[in-house]
C-alpha cells in the first residue's frame, strides 16, 4: 500500500444544545500499512494505522470538508481535542486500529467490512468500489460508523449540554501498487506491520 497515495479520513460532528459552542472536527489517519491481495475476482484487504498518529483539524483538511467546517480552532483547542480523543480511545492499552475488507464478485458490490478498535471487532457490510490495473489498486469507501459500537462514550460536557455526536463518518481512499508477494494471513498481517 502507497501511505502517500492513501487517506483515511474520520468526521466528528458536535451535538447537544450548546452545539453552536462546538467545533465539527476532521481527523486523518497518518503512517497507514496495508496489503491488497487479489484471487480473480475475490479481493481482500487489511489496513492498519496508530491512533497516536492521527492528525486533528489541519487547516487544509478542514477548509475541504465543506461549510461545516471553516469556524477557525486554534492549536491549544487541537491539542485538547486530540487528548480528550486519545483518552476516549484508551490508545495506550489499544494503540492500534485495523480495518479489513473483502469481497465476493467485483466491482460495485458490498464489501465485508471488519473494523478492530478499542478491544472491539465491529463487523458490517457496505459498498467499496475500486480500479483494479496491471500497476495498481485503488480503492474507494464511505460509510458511518457509532462510537458506541466499540464500547467507546463520546466526549460530552455540561451534562451533555456540548458534545461529540456517537455517529462518525468515514471516507477514504487507499492506493495500492502491484507487487509479487507470497500468501499472507491476517495473523502474519498484524505480527508484521502492526505490530
Amino acid at each position: 500500500m502507497d501511505p502517500y497515495r492513501t487517506r483515511i479520513l474520520i468526521d466528528a460532528y458536535r451535538g447537544g444544545v450548546l452545539a453552536s459552542f462546538g467545533h465539527n472536527h476532521v481527523i486523518e489517519a497518518v503512517h497507514e500499512q496495508g496489503i491488497w491481495m487479489t484471487h480473480g475476482k475475490q479481493g481482500q484487504g487489511w489496513l492498519c494505522f496508530p491512533l497516536q498518529s492521527m492528525r486533528v483539524d489541519a487547516p487544509t483538511l478542514r477548509r475541504l470538508a465543506g461549510p461545516g467546517f471553516q469556524a477557525p480552532i486554534n492549536r491549544v483547542e487541537t491539542q485538547a481535542t486530540r487528548r480528550h480523543m486519545l483518552e476516549s480511545l484508551n490508545a495506550r492499552r489499544y494503540p492500534n486500529v485495523i480495518l479489513s475488507v473483502s469481497n465476493g464478485d467485483i466491482p460495485g458490490t458490498h464489501w465485508l467490512i471488519r473494523i478492530s478498535l478499542h478491544g472491539v471487532l465491529w463487523t458490517h457490510d457496505f459498498p467499496l468500489t475500486y480500479d483494479l490495473s496491471p500497476l495498481h489498486v485503488e480503492a474507494r469507501i464511505r460509510f458511518a460508523v457509532n462510537q458506541t459500537s466499540f464500547r467507546i462514550h463520546p466526549y460530552s460536557i455540561l451534562a451533555g449540554a456540548l458534545r461529540v455526536r456517537d455517529t462518525l463518518h468515514l471516507s477514504g481512499q487507499v492506493y495500492a501498487t502491484r507487487i509479487r508477494h507470497p500468501e499472507m494471513t491476517y495473523t502474519d498481517f498484524i505480527a508484521h506491520w502492526c505490530s
